[in-house]
This record gives C-alpha cells, structure tokens and sequence, in this order.
C-alpha cells in the first residue's frame, strides 16, 4: 500500500488490534500524516468504546431493542434513552459510508420538484413522485442494512458484546429517520407553494405509511433470504404496485379494485401500515435472536 492512500479498510481491525505487527506500523505511520485517516480512527474508537461497555450477555426479556442492559436490574429511563441514542447515532459511520443514502436524498429532492410541478399543471399527481420514491428508497437502504460480508467492520462488530438484532435494529432506526427527515424537507418544499399546512399533513401522511411497511416487508426479505433478494423482492413489488396506480390514474384501470385510496390516505390506513410494520419488525427481532441467517456472522460473538 502506497502511503498516499488511505487506510480506511486497516482502522477497524486496528480498533479491534487483529492487525499483524506490519501492518500496525504501517497504519501508525499513515496516521501521523492523515487528518482524514485520524477522523476516521476516532469515529471507530468511538463504537468500539459505547458497545464495548455493554459487557454482559443479551437478555431479550422486556427490554427495548435498542438497549442492552442487566437483566437482573432495569435501568434508569434516562440511562435507558441515553444508551439507546448513543447506540443508534454511532451507526452513522455505517449509513453514512454508502453511496445509498445520498442517492435516495437526491431522488427525493427530484421528486419534490416533480410534485411542485404538478401542484400548477396536474393536481390529481401532486402526491404521486413522493409516494413512488420515499418507500423504496427506504426499502433499498434497510435491504443492506446486514450486509456484513462487505463491511470492513464486520469483525469488530463480530467482537462485541451487543447482540445482532440491537445493532440491526439501530442502523433501522438511523436509517429510517434519515429518509425520513429528507421526505418531509422534500414535502415541506412541494408544500410551500401549494395550500399551506393541510397541503404538508397530505404531501408526509402519503409516503410515510407505505414507507414503514415496505421497510418491513424488506428487512424480512433481507434476513430471510439474501439483501439482494430483498432490494430485487422490493422494486419488483413496488414497481407493479405504481404500474397499477399509474393505470387507473390515466382511466385504464388493470384492477376491479380501486387502489387510489393510497394516494390520499387517512388516519385509519397510516395507523394500518404502522401497525402491520411493527408487527412485522417485532417479529423479525425474536427470530433474529436465535435464528442468525447464514449471510451474517453468527451470534455467539455479540
């Protein structure tokens, strides 16, 4: 390795100290020159100190899924909430490191501008570009969510204490809020030049629910049988699901059904899709935790 390159594949194993002597003096030259490279190291040193805390075995039993905790004592709320954010923040230099991410924001942003458009020229699709992108951008980044195999922190993590499903479940958690928060800027801006408030409520209450339960239905494909499965299982559901839409819209309907109901939700339906995702989630999190797939590193090291 030449030393004007980075050493971002070496810094998690030098974290986890699996390096040969070599490759340790290699890694602490490189780091007395690299700002990048020290940045990096800080932000692995970071995970390793919040799981390496969390030192005893997993107990399932009542707990949230985000926190690992005795369980021959509960915590505190408050150490509860804390563990809990630090948990899931620290899962930032996974998401962060794809190139998913950036492309579903910029989708989004796409898809805004698409429905502002239809705000002043066709007002039956405004909440169409939003409702087409939203969920299967957070489908295709929850489907590689375990990818552990092309993770190059995949034997640090191995090496913690903190269970499978707490981690998986905290890259969810960050993931999700992140296209989420990037949706609701999307809606904000289509919103600002259509009725206001109620504009917004129709514009968020249109992607969200879908969303959660595409997310769902793909973290169930992605454990079950393969993450590329998974993102192939999801543009292909969704995919026929917005050629359905788009059939009925221009008045040649493929269905007896209607299903336009989904591009104006109500309460009842997001309450729906809400409850059907957790469910789903919730059933995934008890399997996970004695059934590791075979893509992923097994349990016994968390």
């Amino acid at each position: 390795m030449k030393m004007n390159q980075h050493i971002d594949e070496l810094i998690p194993f030098y974290v986890n100290q699996t390096l040969t002597e070599e490759e340790i003096a290699l890694v602490q030259s490189h780091l007395k020159s690299c700002a990048a490279c020290r940045q990096e190291l800080g932000l692995w040193e970071e995970i390793a100190h919040i799981t390496a805390a969390v030192d005893r075995p997993y107990s399932p039993s009542g707990l949230s899924p985000l926190v690992h905790a005795s369980p021959g004592r509960r915590p505190s709320l408050r150490l509860a909430a804390t563990s809990a954010f630090h948990l899931v923040w620290s899962q930032r230099v996974f998401i962060t490191s794809s190139w998913l991410l950036p492309s579903v924001g910029s989708l989004i942003g796409c898809a805004a501008l698409i429905a502002t458009f239809f705000r002043n020229q066709a007002e039956n699709w405004v909440n169409v570009p939003l409702f087409a992108i939203v969920p299967i951008g957070a489908a295709l980044i929850t489907a590689f969510l375990d990818t552990f195999e092309d993770d190059p922190a995949g034997e640090l993590i191995a090496a913690m204490p903190t269970s499978l499903a707490t981690l998986l479940f905290a890259r969810l958690s960050l993931a999700l809020s992140a296209v989420c928060l990037m949706g609701f800027i999307g809606s904000l801006l289509a919103a600002l030049v259509g009725s206001g408030l109620h504009s917004l409520f129709a514009l968020v209450g249109v992607w969200l629910g879908p969303m959660l339960l595409l997310s769902a239905l793909t973290t169930v494909f992605s454990l079950s049988l393969h993450p590329r499965v998974a993102s192939g299982a999801a543009l292909g559901l969704w995919g026929g699901l917005l050629i359905l839409l788009f059939a009925e819209q221009t008045g040649t309907p493929l269905l007896k059904v209607s299903l336009l109901w989904l591009l104006r939700p109500d309460w009842a339906v997001f309450a729906s899709h809400a409850v059907l995702a957790g469910l789903l989630w919730m059933g995934t999190w008890f399997w996970l935790s004695s059934h590791p797939p075979a893509h992923m590193p097994s349990e016994g090291g968390f």
